[in-house]
């Protein structure tokens, strides 16, 4: 039987995604794609972004590929967030999560 999957949910995540809100972050993704939802997120509302917030949308997208989901990343993305987003698999051409590339 084919698992049905909503087609999307949008998050606009504002303000610090640093260690000290990482845990919530996580909790929020993960209750989402545990409904199989497809997530877009909004990053530019976000003021700051360190490698805690980055691990967990990393983690994130490679959670949503292994459930058949995707995480998209609407544009405009702050500047310099682009190339962790390239290291983790996402293509800055359509923002869409994937297997690295290498």
């Amino acid at each position: 039987m084919d698992k049905q999957v909503n087609t999307g949910c949008v998050l606009s995540l504002a303000g610090r995604l640093t260690i000290w809100g990482a845990a919530d972050l996580r909790f929020e993704l993960l209750d989402k794609l545990n409904q199989d939802i497809s997530l877009v997120l909004n990053l530019a509302p976000a003021d700051e972004i360190d490698i805690a917030g980055f691990q967990v949308l990393a983690a994130a997208a490679r959670y949503a590929e292994i459930r058949k989901l995707s995480i998209t990343i609407n544009q405009p993305v702050p500047v310099y967030f682009t190339r962790w987003l390239e290291s983790a698999g996402f293509s800055l051409t359509d923002l869409t999560a994937g297997a690295p590339n290498v």
